[in-house]
This record gives structure tokens, sequence and C-alpha cells, in this order.
């Protein structure tokens, strides 16, 4: 447990969002535009398009922590900003034992599937307090986050297929060539030329946690 109230939990993801939007800000600037070689402290194409899958993967990590945090602290019984408490099935005595009944026989406790936060969240608290009205109001764009994260992670056939399911979306005839998540994540999103999908998924996780905060 890094955050002893939600306000602490929603402060350090944006944060991190913040710092992790500058980063982003700053590779786009060393970009290389020369069709030759990259001047020393410039970035190639496929440099850029690597560190932009670090910043997605840093980006999801934290929403991951804001999840798991807030979470336990409303099991706790912690107020949301607007100090209301989440009516509870389960009431824990510690953080501690918050989180080893959360994680049962699991190896580790996983936060990276909307569904699944959403049935944990209607096992644990009344209605599902708000967790599953913010996950499902975005549930299928908060899939194509995990589908893009599990392909940069894992990489495997299984990921890949699903990957695609995120391309098909984008691209009205499926690319012939491979499309690697981190020039996809920097593609102009399609309705919104205005950003790309990098800004824009950034944004979707900080506006869900808001919403879990605020509830």
């Amino acid at each position: 447990m890094s955050s002893r109230s939600i306000n602490t939990a929603l402060r350090k993801f944006s944060e991190t969002c913040t710092a992790l939007k500058r980063l982003d800000e700053t590779n786009q600037r060393n970009l290389s535009h020369s069709k030759t070689k990259a001047k020393i402290g410039q970035l190639t194409k496929k440099q850029l398009e690597l560190l932009t899958e670090g910043v997605f993967l840093s980006s999801y990590r934290a929403f991951e922590l804001f999840i798991n945090d807030s979470f336990i602290l409303y099991l706790m019984g912690k107020p949301s900003l607007s100090s209301r408490i989440a009516d509870r099935y389960f009431y824990p005595a510690s953080f501690r034992h918050a989180y080893d009944t959360l994680k049962g026989q699991q190896r580790f406790l996983s936060w990276n599937s909307p569904e699944s936060i959403v049935d944990r969240a209607e096992s644990y608290f009344k209605g599902g307090w708000t967790f599953s009205s913010s996950l499902k109001a975005r549930n299928e764009s908060l899939l194509d986050l995990t589908r893009i994260r599990n392909y940069i992670a894992h990489d495997s056939a299984e990921s890949k297929s699903k990957y695609n399911i995120v391309l098909r979306k984008h691209y009205t005839i499926f690319p012939l060539v491979a499309v690697p998540a981190g020039r996809y994540l920097l593609l102009p999103m399609r309705g919104n030329v205005g950003t790309y999908y990098l800004l824009e998924y950034i944004d979707l996780m900080l506006q869900t946690a808001r919403e879990i905060a605020e509830a």
C-alpha cells in the first residue's frame, strides 16, 4: 500500500501521468527527421516507438497501482473525495488483511482486466461501489489498453490476436505489414486527429481514476 487516502492515491497517479506526458513531449522533440542517420542526442523512429511503449506501460502500471490502492482504501472505510463511505460486505482488520484476502490463492493480485475488477468490486461492495459504474462505462476502451499492454509485455500468439482487435478499429483496411504497438500509439486518433492514441489513453485512465476517487 503506497497511499493512505484516496486523495493521495489520485494525486500520485495524476503526477505520474503529467510526468509521463512531459517525457513523451521530450521524446517527440528529439525525433530525428533525417532520411539518413540521426544525429547524436536524436532518436530514430524505431527508438521513439520503443520509448513510447515504455511510456504507455508506465502509465498502465500506475493506473493498476491506483486501482489497487483505492480498492483497499475503500474496503478500509476511507472516504471518497466527496466524503462518501462505501457500503462493504467485508471489513478487513488491516491493509495486509485486505490485500491477502483479495489475493486469495493467486500468486499475485492482478488489476489488469476491467471485467475482473468489476466482478471483484461486486463481491466486496454493495452494487460494486464506484468501480462498477466507472469501469463498465469505459469497458471496451479499457480492454483495448489491456490488449496493448499484453501485446507489449508478452508478444505471444494470443496477445497478438487480441492486439489485432485494436488495430481493426483504426484501420479501414487491415495492414499487411505488422504495426508495432509503439507506432500505433503515435497514430492520430480516428475522429480526433488533434491527438494521438498514447495521450488519449493516458487521459482515459486519468478520467477513470478521478471518477473512482470522486464517488
